[in-house]
């Protein structure tokens, strides 16, 4: 301690030090640390959708997907929320029944017998708006760039209604846009009657031809964003979407009353084979650590890109132009600090040693003293280096001190890089102490500042 003190104003070199560059290599660990951090979290908290297209990229829907390449699409695991959809033209033939339960008795949409009368009739239906039938009404088509949709359900159902399973109650349900609504009279819980493009001989009416139709349950409405009155039903309605999701639609049998008796539980199935197309088809990456990977199997699998016609001339597009300039933007101040610090933390390293050995050297008078009255090297080696070590520790404690009440608990990196900068300065401060030691005193006393 007396030593310190004889050392004067000099001795606070080394505790200021110590303070300044375990405050340094803080920042220089909690910057790191912080990028790290900060690229974790874009793979954490970024979701990269995807959707087919056209050779273009700019439709989203009118599209004719094979329903096996989307199914294999999903076996491949890396997708998620993966969102269909089919449509047929539509012709709305009234109100069947009322929420109460009162039958409207509304006639079919009969086929005309005449061949002119009958292409009139098919051309209605097919210049009427869609039949859309989806699982996720948030992301087909009309809405799927849409910041908000307006929508309204019956007591007890939601949007989930749309996954609804092969067979079930639910399959036959639909919502309507309130412009449908207003202008029919038509109020949630009613079932209203629509035609499509399909003809067949239905016992029910003396076996007369007329166009096939279904009798479907209001069960919520939406402001529209078109001018088409387009009617969502659940996916299973044209499709056994089991095969998607894996419904058990086998225990629950079809029950509606106002359902065709003689349309059965079995001929419904049959008629929804695993062959066909969608028209559109949305999807998202379970994990953006994978995005490579699933483009490797895009490439792999026959996609083509927008622009350029190959393979299966299916098109696919993935949003993720904001992620991968997010992530590039990230790994390169990443890569900025990998190359940057390791030559500071060499730098500080080569200061410590220059000013442990300065700060020995500058007490040389000193040590030319001790010598000559007659102090061993070992005494006089551990009487200049525990002060230098004393000193160094005393300011890296005062450093962390003060890291911790203003930036809190220090980084695995920060303690290691202090440790290496007191390292370094010890090695410093015996080198110089040891070759002070085996110096002759007078050699000492007459070598130039």
């Amino acid at each position: 301690i007396l030593s310190i003190l004889r050392g004067g104003s000099r001795t606070m070199i080394v505790p200021i030090l110590s303070v300044a560059v375990v405050i340094f290599f803080g920042q220089l660990s909690t910057t790191s640390s912080l990028y790290q951090e900060q690229l974790n979290s874009i793979y954490e908290n970024t979701t990269i959708t995807g959707n087919y297209t056209d050779l273009k990229g700019k439709q989203v829907g009118n599209l004719v997907l094979g329903i096996q390449d989307v199914l294999n699409l999903l076996n491949t695991g890396l997708i998620e929320n993966l969102t269909v959809s089919t449509d047929r033209p539509y012709l709305f033939l009234g109100t069947s029944f009322l929420a109460d339960g009162t039958n409207l008795n509304i006639s079919p949409f009969y086929t005309p017998p005449r061949p002119y009368a009958f292409d009139t009739a098919k051309s209605k239906i097919q210049q009427g708006p869609n039949l859309v039938a989806t699982n996720d009404i948030y992301n087909s088509p009309e809405f799927i760039y849409s910041d908000t949709l307006k929508t309204h359900f019956l007591d007890g159902y939601n949007e989930l209604f749309l996954y609804s399973p092969l067979g079930s109650k639910s399959s036959f349900s639909c919502m309507v846009p309130t412009s449908l609504m207003e202008e029919n009279g038509i109020n949630l819980g009613d079932t209203i009657r629509i035609a499509i493009d399909d003809t067949y001989k239905n016992p029910e009416y003396n076996g007369k031809e007329v166009f096939r139709h279904y009798d479907l349950v209001v069960v919520g409405s939406y402001e529209k964003q078109g001018i088409r009155d387009t009617i969502y039903v659940p996916l299973s309605l044209f499709f056994d979407s089991s095969f998607f999701w894996n419904f058990d639609y086998t225990s629950e049998k079809i029950e509606y009353d106002s359902f065709r008796k003689w349309f059965t539980y079995d001929d419904f199935h049959e008629n929804l084979p695993l062959s066909g197309s969608f028209q559109s088809a949305h999807f998202s990456l379970k994990n953006s650590n994978s995005l490579a990977n699933f483009k490797n199997y895009l490439v792999d699998y026959g996609y083509t890109q927008v622009h350029n016609i190959n393979g299966l001339r299916v098109f696919l597009v993935l949003n993720d132009t904001t992620f991968n300039n997010s992530v590039a933007s990230v790994k390169q101040q990443i890569n900025y600090i990998d190359t940057l610090y390791p030559f500071l933390y060499i730098l500080v390293g080569i200061i410590a040693i220059v000013i442990s050995y300065l700060m020995v050297v500058s007490r040389k008078m000193e040590f030319a003293i001790m010598r000559g009255l007659g102090t061993t090297r070992t005494r006089s080696f551990f009487s200049f280096f525990f002060e230098q070590s004393f000193l160094s520790l005393i300011g890296i404690s005062i450093g962390f001190s003060i890291w911790v009440l203003i930036w809190g608990i220090p980084l695995p990196l920060h303690l290691t890089l202090s440790g290496g900068f007191l390292a370094c300065y010890l090695l410093g401060s015996s080198i110089s102490v040891t070759i002070m030691n085996h110096s002759n005193v007078l050699t000492i006393l007459t070598d130039k500042e």
